[in-house]
């Protein structure tokens, strides 16, 4: 069961912790509590549904939540993956390599 802690219109949590607050008191197994308790408490159900996506050149960001009477849905955005660092070089390396190789290929002018 996945729940989403709403207070004041903002989403507090988007998971259910192993240890959390119940009436003051820290309680261990916090997420196995019953629905109804969980309700009581302000968490809804939380609606997370991921869009498709290219893993090996995009990666998915929260975006936002939907905040309805009855659950939360969470929205995600699809982002290109940033270059690591040896990604950009190797692009460069070999851009240098094509120049080198047209100018030895047309001899130099």
């Amino acid at each position: 069961m996945s729940m989403a802690l709403v207070k004041g219109n903002e989403v507090i949590l988007d998971y259910l912790p192993s240890k959390y607050e119940l009436n003051g008191q820290a309680v261990a197994n916090y997420h196995l509590l019953d629905k109804e308790t969980l309700l009581a408490e302000g968490w809804l159900p939380l609606i997370n549904e991921k869009p498709e996506y290219d893993y090996e050149s995009e990666e998915l960001i929260v975006d936002s939540y939907d905040i309805n009477s009855d659950s939360v849905v969470k929205n995600y955005k699809v982002v290109a993956k940033e270059k690591t660092e040896n990604e950009r070089l190797k692009e460069e390396l070999e851009t240098a390599q094509e120049a080198i190789d047209f100018l030895i290929m047309s001899g130099g002018s």
